[in-house]
């Protein structure tokens, strides 16, 4: 029988007992992550993060969090939210849901490419996170990011494993 241990706004914890095993699990809220595209640079975000006490360089991301959308509406919203960005072409190149696993992240990953500014500024909800700029990386841009610290290197990696980008072996080995 599978208990909940815990219930929170982003997380759940279950335990069950298996053959006098315990085994407990991570269950996140869905969530999108989008990796907008221009030619070979991937556009990623610096924000303060309060509740990370610092900065970091990321993807657009978002929780879903509001009842009766998609994740592509989720991931629509943040993008022209965090990024101040539409896109014409979105595709949905992974969905991280695994139900039953010891973590089960629920992610989902967009690419979206023909990206243009905003005519207007959307109003952005504070969340205790604020975008501080935003910059299009190429490849080498990411693994001196990896290497200064700026990107969180298993952030990264995803962003490029998730849109098949086959890594130099001289990168790999570094990592």
């Amino acid at each position: 029988m599978i208990e909940k241990k815990y219930q929170g706004n982003y997380i759940t914890v279950t335990k069950e007992v298996i053959d006098g095993h315990i085994f407990e699990c991570m269950s996140l809220r869905a969530g999108v992550q989008v990796i907008p595209l221009r030619g070979q640079k991937i556009l990623l975000i610096n924000e303060s993060r309060v509740h990370e006490h610092g900065c970091r360089c990321n993807i657009v991301s978002s929780w879903c969090d509001k009842q009766g959308r998609t994740t592509l509406d989720h991931a629509t919203e943040k993008l022209a939210e965090e990024a101040g960005l539409v896109a014409a072409d979105w595709e949905e190149i992974y969905n991280n849901n695994h139900p039953g696993a010891i973590l089960n992240a629920r992610t989902t990953f967009f690419v979206c490419r023909n990206v243009s500014e905003l005519s207007l500024k959307l109003v952005k909800p504070d969340h205790g996170c604020e975008v501080l700029e935003q910059k299009w990386f190429t490849l080498d841009d990411v693994f001196q990011g990896i290497h200064g610290g700026l990107i969180w290197p298993d952030n990264a990696i995803n962003y490029l494993h998730r849109l098949g980008l086959n890594l130099p072996l001289s990168k790999q080995k570094n990592l």
